[in-house]
C-alpha cells in the first residue's frame, strides 16, 4: 500500500514539475511575441513622427511662401 500511494505521488509529482515547465515555456514564449510588438509599436511610432515632422514643415515652408507671396516680400525665420 505504501508502495502504491509513493509511487502515485512520484507520478503526481513529476505531472505537476511538467505543468509548470509547460507554464514557464509559454509565459517565455508570450514574452517574446510582446517584446516583439512593443519593438514594432516603436519602430511605427517612429516613423509617424518622422513622417508628421515632414507634413508640419512642408506645411510651415506653404505658409511662408503664401505670406511672403501675399506681402511680396521675405518673411525671416526665428
Amino acid at each position: 500500500m505504501n508502495e502504491l500511494r509513493e509511487r502515485m505521488l512520484h507520478e503526481r509529482d513529476r505531472a505537476v514539475e511538467r505543468e509548470r515547465e509547460a507554464a514557464s515555456l509559454r509565459m517565455r514564449e508570450q514574452s517574446e511575441r510582446f517584446d516583439q510588438q512593443l519593438q514594432a509599436q516603436r519602430v511605427r511610432m517612429a516613423e509617424d513622427t518622422v513622417q508628421e515632422r515632414e507634413r508640419l514643415e512642408c506645411a510651415h515652408r506653404l505658409e511662408r511662401q503664401r505670406v511672403e507671396d501675399m506681402y511680396g516680400m521675405q518673411v525671416c525665420v526665428m
